[in-house]
């Protein structure tokens, strides 16, 4: 999020008339995703369901999709600049 947030955001904010407005539209589109799973936990009153029973389970196999993601990002990407 620092790369997306100051080396992406920020030089269209200064290059841009309506650049003020583009960190908080940032923001809200980086919050927004996180208060609506905040939101269907309590709504459904998962929040002691979820982590007890199945969060070691979802987490085993969060961590290793995104391994495999960052794997192959790593091999695309040596293939790509090498």
């Amino acid at each position: 999020m620092f790369v997306l947030f100051f080396v992406t955001l920020m030089p269209m904010v200064v290059s841009t008339s309506y650049g003020v407005l583009l960190p908080s539209i940032f923001a809200i589109g980086t919050t927004l995703p996180l208060l609506l799973a905040l939101l269907f936990i309590w709504y459904f009153n998962l929040g002691g369901k979820v982590m007890q029973k199945q969060g070691r389970q979802i987490g085993y196999y969060v961590q290793r999709i995104a391994g495999w993601i960052m794997i192959i990002l790593g091999v695309l990407d040596t293939i790509t600049y090498w």
